[in-house]
């Protein structure tokens, strides 16, 4: 008897764990055409930001994502139920067509829209605003999605003709004749705050644009007050230059203090070739990230954190760490490349550790063989990635720190510039850097407050070989991962972190 009922209840409770799998969801639908501006793509034939009937995002109906105020006044927000994750993953695919091969044999992927499938909203009747009833999604929604076709292509051509040969010169003139103020930047809380969206794929996908025509600056500010973010997201599709541009960042009391602290971004399953962050717009900056817990759906896979394949980009005061143990899979922390132009990528203040994947796994920070890249890959520190630590081809590599790397700490080609390095294995070239076996100057692990697994503090501790010994970069470069000024306590620290000797009266300040 005692088994039959056993048996009963495992029956109820396997049925009502799987009944709890089949969440009800917000969709966020965009209800008008957002013509395209003159982004990097375009000249390929990308014809970026959402359009009408693009299902921009589905979100599980919890308190974390409850619609915002701005949400409600810009996206269709309809609540359904009866979908699938194959269905999620399905109508939130990009419109991609297959356009060649890259210089390194790779195949080229030519992005033509955000999305591949429209909803007939007009059928539907669905406006912007929170919609008062709950749709089902296979007898209601389903039917009213079709595949993008030639026709809206048109559409989409069309629309940019007239933002390009209308709206921008009008705009052009107007900012002659009345010359617009430099614009303060615009603040949008994430996750908390005041919560003007619930993940930062809502807050790109609005304020995408002609940034440089409107003269306008675009901050995400993360928090983790509903929990950590899982989102994984796209910069894209917006005419930015140096003075405006999109960031994205977090508020002071958010922030890490230079180990696993502050608000957190976790992705557990990446698709094949993917990364958490994606930045293809230009000057794009990325700072104050706590990035984790992420890997891929199958065996082969290469995912990563940051992949910035723009020019200009500055990514800073980052950490990426203890991504999940999944065989035959390539994990990378920050990955820039660009196949066309120079990148110019400013890259520094990097912690990166604990990346796992041991299929061909490439760099915790890896710069990309395409020749006149030119970036700077500075102060930053890797440690025990199962993957090389800098993978640098022809970019400029000073003051970093690798040590336990399984594929070696540092690998440089030919047209690399590196000095002032330090390595735990000799790969650090340049006369100026330090290596194991190099005597009382070999860079170890004692070197760290704590590798302790689980709670590892890079921070340098007393003593080690690395404290006063690098290059002085200037700025930008002067302040370290803690906000320390680097010039207070001259000579330079190699690594993240500057060493704040608390003896000498200093006290390590965190932002």
């Amino acid at each position: 008897m005692k088994r039959i009922v056993l048996l009963i209840l495992t029956i109820c409770f396997c049925f009502i764990a799987s009944a709890g799998l089949a969440e009800d969801y917000w969709m966020y639908v965009r209800t008008y055409d957002r013509p395209t501006v003159d982004s990097a793509q375009v000249s390929d034939g990308t014809y970026g930001r959402s359009k009408k009937g693009d299902i921009i995002s589905f979100l599980p109906v919890t308190h974390q994502f409850t619609p915002t105020e701005i949400e409600k006044k810009n996206y269709a927000i309809v609540k359904i139920d009866n979908i699938t994750k194959k269905d999620i993953d399905k109508y939130t695919e990009a419109w991609e067509e297959k356009d060649g091969i890259y210089p390194d044999g790779s195949l080229r992927i030519k992005k033509i829209a955000n999305r591949l499938y429209s909803l007939d909203i007009d059928t539907l009747n669905i406006k912007v605003g929170l919609s008062p009833t709950t749709l089902d999604f296979t007898t209601i929604l389903k039917p009213s999605i079709s595949q993008k076709t030639e026709s809206h292509l048109i559409s989409y051509r069309w629309g940019y003709r007239k933002y390009a040969y209308i709206d921008k010169p009008l705009k052009i003139v107007r900012n002659f004749f009345i010359r617009p103020a430099y614009a303060a930047e615009t603040v949008s809380d994430i996750n908390g705050g005041t919560e003007a969206y619930n993940t930062l794929t809502l807050w790109e996908d609005d304020k995408d644009g002609d940034l440089a025509g409107d003269t306008r600056n675009e901050t995400a500010s993360c928090y983790d007050d509903d929990g950590d973010l899982t989102d994984q997201f796209t910069i894209n599709d917006s005419t930015t230059d140096a003075t405006y541009y999109m960031k994205v960042t977090s508020p002071s009391a958010e922030r890490h203090d230079g180990t696993d602290t502050g608000w957190t971004l976790v992705h557990p399953d990446l698709a094949n070739n993917t990364h958490i962050i994606v930045n293809l717009d230009n000057y794009t900056v990325l700072e104050w990230l706590n990035i984790t817990n992420f890997d891929g759906s199958g065996n082969y896979q290469r995912v990563g954190a940051i992949n910035s394949a723009a020019p200009y980009p500055t990514i800073r005061n980052i950490i990426i760490h203890d991504s999940n143990d999944f065989a035959l899979e390539e994990h990378s922390g920050i990955v820039v490349s660009n196949y066309n132009a120079p990148n110019n990528a400013k890259i520094y203040n990097i912690i990166i550790y604990g990346l796992q994947g041991d299929f061909d796994a490439p760099a915790a920070i890896e710069q990309n063989d395409f020749a006149n890249r030119n970036d700077f890959i500075y102060n930053n520190t890797a440690y025990n990635n199962e993957a090389v630590g800098f993978h640098i081809h022809d970019s400029t590599c000073k003051n970093n720190i690798g040590i336990g790397n399984k594929d070696g700490d540092f690998v440089f080609d030919a047209e690399a510039t590196n000095d002032y390095n330090a390595s735990g294995d000799a790969s650090a070239d340049g006369a100026n850097s330090l290596n194991s076996g190099s005597g009382a100057s070999a860079p170890t692990t004692a070197d760290f407050v704590s590798v302790t697994g689980g709670s590892e503090n890079l921070h340098l501790d007393s003593g080690a070989v690395e404290i006063d010994v690098a290059d002085d970069l200037g700025s930008p470069y002067d302040y370290d991962i803690d906000g320390d000024f680097r010039d207070t306590y001259t000579p330079w620290d190699m690594g993240a972190d500057e060493y704040v000797a608390v003896a000498a009266g200093r006290t390590r300040r965190f932002f």
